[in-house]
């Protein structure tokens, strides 16, 4: 007897129908019962679904409930499985809660779907009963993404091998949710028994599906052939492009392989072909800002630069200037590595250094072509840098970027880098600092009750927050932002202008701190002012702005106190120059050894010579996380200056990812990052049975001693501040060595 024939009964005897339809016509229609019933006007649909589901003691959700459909991860779901077969069952995963999984259906006897659905997830299934239509008209939407046609050549290339079929297919749900989830790249990982496939997007890493180990290979040489390139070697990486269609839109992808030892780990950074769309009033940029931008594209004889770290948007920022140039602009040349959009009306140079095409190369070649606007995409080097500046000198208008954390910084990096202050004093014109921090979503944002922020009240009052009267707004999660709480990114801008003032002060060679006091006086404003104001103004989350609040905050207090801090800005600098020569660890020292001396907390410590590395036993390892570049890189440099085997990792859930593989003697972790912050770092690892032993020393810039109280009760084996000098920092952690 069928699912079909015994609910025609139930529906019966509940008197929703007058007669229970013959079993050969409901079996040969293909519509769900209730549908074929209601659409006969044998049945009203919505008094069916809703008795049906007091009968059998489940839900019914309304697909197109505002409420239902905040709740609903379609996205992310629908494509673990075959949708053609989700079709066919007339059912849809939509809610995930962990280890169950939310169904809508529209037949509650079919406990053969429960069964297929709990073998593909994994998971324990709730059905719940939805109309069959809505389930349908979305099964169709999404279905629609996965017509994925690859292009090689401008021609469209067509694959229906049935021993590559599943690799195909699994490719094309790759794409397609890449690009449907708004995603800037695409990460496919193997690991020993399955591949990951995990998409990065508004910065932030998510899961999105995983498949059989059986197939990475398959996955591997089908993407190598759209991307054009050699599916025979699998030793070496490899770089390429791919073009897809999906549906009537085009979309560019670059493509990078790298072999690790379960396989090759593809990356895919989709290229959107937005130029047309851009202008400054997207980007983010306040209004002064914006004014003073255009004066200097509108000028000749000057050069512009754009900083921060990789993934900032400072490409985004410099094609928008581009963009404007255009307007006036007769001759527009450009040297990229590599190109990230084709722009008709602007000669575009692609940097390849198997044929000698570099930077360097390319700007000597480029200024005898008589251009008025030259785009560098990034000055690496002291050749580069003294070109530009010397474009810059004859005439022409050159952008470019560089990476320094701060505007200002970029005048010492060139100063580095050899340039003569005269050339920088005579040619800069402004340094762009920018970071992205995610957009809250509009349709779900909500206030942050004032309890969850207390304890941050010292960081916003020093950024000019009104702790009082101003609300701050947070995540909550709803379908237009997938569940996530965010929908897109917006800019964190800093601008130096580099006035008449500040110029005569670089030609003068005036200490960094001078140039930053004197650009101050004339409206200079910190990256923690921008993020300060997205935050009031309710644009993003104290989540998102709070690292480069408390960063600011924690050096103003450090400038404030006796200098105790083991290794200064200059250092800095000077380490990584003799990192590169392999003398680290004598600058390291060096810098160690002349700040020590005005401390008062050092003397009975122990001399380098005396420390756990004259053991002839391996080396203690040490896992250091701290999402800021500069403290990674200074407390790797000391702790492998004495013998230590050292990890890295970004923030606390790549901490905990790093921590379960690498078992570290001993973690080092940073109490304020984003994505898992050190507080549920530790509650996680205090949890984690192969961690839950693993001594735990936290670091803050906030040494409050309500802070210490808090970490060391979650289970901290030490606390820190970033203020201890580095000597009484090592001899802390040597304690738990013993």
């Amino acid at each position: 007897m069928s699912h079909k024939y015994n609910l025609a009964k139930i529906l019966f005897k509940l008197a929703l129908i007058d007669y229970v339809p013959e079993f050969e016509v409901i079996e040969k229609d293909d519509r769900g019962l209730i549908r074929y019933l209601d659409e006969n006007q044998l049945l009203d649909k919505k008094l069916a679904y809703l008795a049906l589901a007091r009968e059998f003691h489940i839900d019914f959700y309304d697909l197109e409930s505002e409420e239902v459909k905040n709740r609903m991860m379609v996205d992310r779901l629908i494509h673990r499985v075959d949708i053609d077969k989700l079709v066919e069952n007339k059912c849809l995963p939509i809610i995930d809660l962990g280890q169950t999984l939310i169904v809508a259906c529209c037949n509650p006897l079919d406990f053969e779907i429960k069964n297929w659905l709990k073998f593909e997830y994994a998971k324990d299934i709730e059905l719940v009963l939805a109309d069959e239509l809505l389930i349908l008209d979305t099964l169709k939407k999404k279905n629609s993404h996965l017509h994925v046609t690859a292009e090689r050549n401008g021609e469209i290339e067509e694959r229906n091998d049935k021993y590559d079929a599943p690799a195909i297919r699994i490719c094309n749900e790759i794409l397609a949710g890449g690009v449907t989830r708004d995603a800037s790249d695409i990460h496919i990982e193997p690991k020993q028994d399955i591949v990951k496939v995990k998409l990065r997007v508004d910065g932030t890493m998510e899961d999105f599906m995983e498949f059989s180990a059986e197939l990475k290979n398959n996955i591997a040489s089908r993407i190598k052939i759209i991307s054009g390139l050699d599916i025979s070697e699998r030793r070496r990486p490899q770089d390429g492009k791919l073009r897809i269609g999906i549906g009537k839109e085009k979309y560019d992808m670059r493509v990078s392989t790298l072999p690790t030892p379960y396989g090759e780990k593809i990356v895919m950074r989709i290229l959107k072909s937005n130029y047309d769309q851009l202008k400054f009033s997207t980007l983010g940029l306040y209004p002064v800002l914006e004014r003073q931008l255009q004066d200097i594209l509108s000028s000749t004889g000057k050069l512009m630069l754009v900083t921060g770290p990789t993934g900032s948007g400072k490409t985004t920022t410099l094609y928008t200037c581009l963009k404007f140039c255009q307007e006036t602009a007769g001759n527009i040349q450009t040297v990229e590595d590599p190109i990230e959009q084709t722009i008709q009306g602007i000669n575009q140079i692609q940097i390849n250094h198997n044929i000698g095409v570099d930077f360097v190369a390319a700007l000597r070649s480029i200024l005898r072509q008589d251009p008025d606007v030259i785009m560098i995409g990034e000055i690496r080097d002291a050749e580069t840098a003294k070109i530009a500046l010397q474009a810059a000198d004859t005439g022409h208008l050159v952008l470019s970027t560089l990476h320094t954390n701060s505007a200002p910084s970029a005048v010492t990096r060139l100063l580095n880098l050899g340039i003569d202050s005269s050339m920088i004093a005579a040619n800069l014109a402004g340094v762009l600092a920018q970071r992205l921090v995610r957009r809250l979503c509009e349709s779900c944002k909500t206030v942050l009750p004032k309890s969850e922020y207390i304890k941050y009240k010292n960081a916003l009052v020093f950024s000019g927050f009104d702790f009082d009267n101003t609300p701050m707004y947070t995540c909550k999660g709803c379908h237009k932002c997938n569940q996530s709480g965010y929908k897109g990114r917006v800019g964190v801008y800093s601008f130096l202008r580099i006035t008449s003032e500040i110029a005569a002060l670089i030609f003068d060679g005036a200490s960094l701190t001078q140039v930053i006091k004197t650009a101050k006086e004339a409206g200079f404003r910190d990256l923690h002012e921008a993020a300060a104001d997205l935050l009031t103004d309710g644009t993003t989350s104290l989540d998102e702005a709070l690292p480069y609040i408390i960063e600011q905050s924690a050096e103003a207090e450090r400038s404030a106190r006796p200098p105790t801090m083991a290794i200064s800005a200059n250092d800095v600098q000077q380490i990584r120059i003799a990192h590169e020569e392999n003398e680290a660890k004598k600058f390291a020292q060096a810098a160690i050894d002349r700040t020590e001396a005005i401390s008062t907390a050092t003397s009975n410590l122990r001399k380098p010579e005396d420390t756990i590395h004259s053991k002839p036993i391996a080396k203690p390892k040490i896992l250091v996380i701290d999402d800021s570049d500069d403290a990674r890189y200074l407390l790797s440099v000391m702790l492998k200056s004495n013998l230590f085997e050292v990890q890295e990792a970004v923030n606390g859930k790549d901490g905990l990812e790093k921590a379960r593989s690498y078992l570290p003697d001993i973690i080092l972790c940073d109490y304020e990052m984003p994505i898992m912050n050190g507080r549920d770092f530790l509650i996680s690892a205090r949890q984690d049975s192969q961690l839950h032993k693993t001594p735990i020393v936290m670091l803050t810039a906030i040494d409050t001693e309500e802070n210490e109280t808090a970490l060391i009760d979650l289970g901290a084996s030490d606390f820190l501040s970033k203020n201890t000098s580095y000597k009484l920092m090592l001899s802390r952690i040597k304690r738990f060595l013993h």
